[in-house]
């Protein structure tokens, strides 16, 4: 909807822009009370502004404009139509007042707590509702404020489950995970917060929900897309509860069944590569140079691959061959003529 200005308004707002007063701290504006559905553009040009006063008007969103106010520490937004908390406000850097008071929003976002530099946040007279815990919205400070905060999200922890998995195959099994996501969306219209973690034990599993039903559901979906590596390529049937063309029902079998192929793939390679190393290393004085210089140029990851399996790791160091045992005792096994040392 395109503002509409009366001509004695937008007198007061030139007033306000070819007149506006300086305090001690800066340059203000106050344009409270003009009926205003959004911020004349006039004002992000006055970047060396420090006080802005919009309150008592009809604003609804705060648009992207507002960052070019580097300046900006005090902002009034009291008494207008905004549902939802501006994250654009973040992207200003010395805010340090912000009143959003009776307004309408409902929710107080987690990002809230990335203010740098803010002090006092009015939020009071605003329809939030947040089940389980109380909060005095009369209170200002927003010291008070961000502890409630961070107190409120941390009962909103993922969801994680541990899945059990050897240190060699977690890369792997990782990269197959990370599809889940896309295969509920485009299987079941249903956009999810899931994440995989790598964590010691394996791979920690983390659904962000609050609503219970809405876990169990993901856990539903988790299991028929590891179902799918129980059965052969060719048989792969995927239900689709959205709406989806033939096109796109095909084109995320093929996805999935590709995903399922590089899963196999790496995990046979994998499997390969370690039982060849064990059996090579069971004699390592009978190692060929050129398998040796291959496994001094190996990556740390894959010599912690071989430690984590308890194989003994071959490196070289001052022309030596030499072997590092599981219990951290270093064996020289032969000189190496043609090899360049370490």
């Amino acid at each position: 909807m395109v503002m509409v200005i009366t001509k004695q308004i937008q007198e007061k707002i030139d007033d306000q822009i070819l007149n506006y007063r300086s305090n001690e701290f800066g340059f203000c504006i106050n344009l409270s009370q003009l009926g205003l559905t959004e911020i004349p553009p006039e004002i992000f040009l006055l970047n060396d502004l420090v006080e802005l006063n919009l309150s008592k008007n009809c604003l609804s969103f705060i648009p992207t404009e507002i960052q070019n106010l580097k300046e900006l520490s005090e902002l009034n937004l009291s008494d207008n139509q905004i549902e939802k908390f501006p994250e654009i406000l973040l992207s200003l850097p010395e805010l340090w007042v912000l009143n959003l008071a009776n307004n309408k929003i409902s929710q107080i976002p987690e990002y809230v707590l990335n203010f740098q530099m803010i002090s006092s946040l009015s939020l009071k007279n605003n329809p939030i509702t947040i089940p389980d815990l109380h909060f005095d919205f009369e209170n200002e400070n927003f010291t008070t404020i961000s502890h409630w905060l961070r107190k409120y999200y941390q009962k909103e922890k993922p969801k994680s489950n541990i899945l059990k998995i050897p240190n060699q195959l977690k890369t792997s099994i990782k990269q197959y995970l990370n599809f889940f996501p896309d295969f509920v969306l485009q299987s079941k219209g249903v956009k999810i917060n899931f994440e995989v973690a790598t964590v010691e034990e394996g791979l920690s599993l983390q659904i962000y929900e609050k609503d219970e039903d809405s876990i169990n559901q993901i856990n539903t979906y988790l299991q028929e897309y590891m179902g799918f590596l129980q059965n052969k390529n060719e048989a792969l049937s995927i239900l689709f509860t959205k709406p989806a063309t033939d096109f796109e029902k095909q084109l995320l079998l093929t996805n999935q069944k590709l995903q399922i192929r590089n899963l196999e793939s790496a995990l046979e390679i994998k499997s390969l590569e370690i039982s060849y190393l064990k059996e090579i290393l069971k004699q390592p004085i009978l190692l060929s140079h050129s398998l040796i210089e291959t496994l001094h140029n190996a990556t740390i990851g894959a010599q912690n691959n071989l430690r984590a399996n308890k194989i003994p790791v071959p490196f070289i160091q001052d022309g030596y061959l030499w072997q590092q045992m599981p219990d951290g005792k270093n064996i020289q096994l032969e000189k190496l003529e043609p090899l360049k040392s370490a």
